[in-house]
C-alpha cells in the first residue's frame, strides 16, 4: 500500500511454504523507491522474488535469486525496475519474467541452470534494456529458449552472452531511457557476480550454487575479481557470541543518531569503505 524508501541489505529470505501465494520476498501494491542489495532469496513455494501491481523505482543488485520453480515475476503496471549484477540460479523459469513492465534495465546478470520452458521471458508489452547478461545452461536447460519475447514492447539488446547458442534478436536498435547503471563487459560481470553476489558471509546453500556454476564456466580471471564476500568456512567456529565484525557493537553504533534515509545511505557507504 505505497510503502517507500526502503533498503534491504545482506539478509537471507528462504522457504516461503505456500504453493499458491508463498513468495520469499514480495514487493507490491504501489511500493516505490526500494533497494534490495546483497540478499539471498530462494525456495519460495510460489516465487522467490516477485515485484507486482503499480510498483515503481526498484533496484535489485548483487543478490542471489534461486532454487524456485518460478524464480522472479515482475508484472502489472510496474515502472523503472533495475536488475543488475544478480545471480539467477536453478529456477525452472522466470529468471526473471517481465510482464506489463515499462522501462526495465536488466544489466550484467548471470542466469544459470533454468530447467523448464525458458530462462527469461519478456511479454505483454514489457519494454526496456537487456544488456550484457551472461547465460550458463546445463544439460537440463533449453538453450533455444534462454530468452523469449512474446508480444513484448520495445526491447533493446546489446552484448549478451549465451554459452552454446545465440539469443533471439530484440525489437529496437536504440537504447531506451536508462537508469545509469555502471556496466561491465559480460565476462567481467560474470567474475564479479559469482565472486560477490548474495548475503555475506555466504552459507552452504549459496556456496553450493557458486561451485555448481563454476563447474560449467570457470572464472574468466579478468583481473577484476575483488572478493568482498567471505565464506562461513573462513569464520571462526561459533561459540555462542557474535565476534565476527564485532557485530553487536557495530549495529548499536551504526544506528545511533541516524535521522533520515540520506544519513542511512552515508552510513552504509562509510561502512563499505571501512
Amino acid at each position: 500500500n505505497g510503502v517507500h524508501d526502503i533498503i534491504i541489505t545482506n539478509i537471507r529470505i528462504r522457504d516461503a511454504p505456500d504453493l499458491s501465494t508463498g513468495d520469499s520476498l514480495r514487493i507490491n501494491s504501489g511500493a516505490y523507491n526500494i533497494l534490495i542489495d546483497h540478499c539471498s532469496i530462494s525456495e519460495g513455494g510460489d516465487g522467490a522474488l516477485d515485484i507486482a501491481d503499480d510498483v515503481h523505482d526498484v533496484t535489485v543488485q548483487w543478490s542471489i535469486i534461486s532454487q524456485t520453480v518460478k524464480n522472479s515475476l515482475i508484472r502489472t503496471n510496474t515502472q523503472r525496475i533495475s536488475l543488475h549484477h544478480n545471480f539467477y540460479a536453478s529456477g525452472d523459469e522466470r529468471n526473471p519474467q517481465f510482464d506489463d513492465v515499462d522501462n526495465f534495465d536488466m544489466v550484467n546478470n548471470v542466469i544459470f541452470n533454468w530447467t523448464r520452458s525458458y530462462g527469461t521471458r519478456i511479454r505483454n508489452g514489457a519494454s526496456g534494456n537487456f544488456v550484457k547478461n551472461f547465460y550458463v545452461p546445463t544439460p537440463r536447460s533449453d538453450v533455444d529458449n534462454a530468452l523469449v519475447l512474446v508480444e513484448s514492447g520495445d526491447v533493446y539488446c546489446m552484448g549478451n552472452v549465451l554459452m552454446g547458442g545465440d539469443l533471439v534478436d530484440c525489437t529496437v536498435q536504440s537504447r531506451l531511457s536508462s537508469s545509469g547503471i555502471t556496466e561491465n563487459d559480460p565476462e567481467v560481470a560474470y567474475d564479479l557476480v559469482i565472486s560477490n553476489a548474495g548475503a555475506c558471509p555466504r552459507d552452504v546453500n549459496d556456496l553450493s550454487l557458486v561451485n555448481s556454476v563454476l563447474s560449467y564456466r570457470p572464472y574468466f580471471e579478468t583481473g577484476n575479481i575483488e572478493i568482498d564476500c567471505i565464506h562461513e568456512a573462513d569464520l571462526e567456529p561459533c561459540d555462542g557470541t557474535i565476534n565476527n565484525y564485532e557485530l553487536q557493537s557495530f549495529i548499536s553504533g551504526w544506528l545511533e543518531g541516524l535521522e533520515s534515509i540520506s544519513d542511512l545511505i552515508e552510513a552504509i557507504n562509510i561502512w563499505k569503505i571501512n
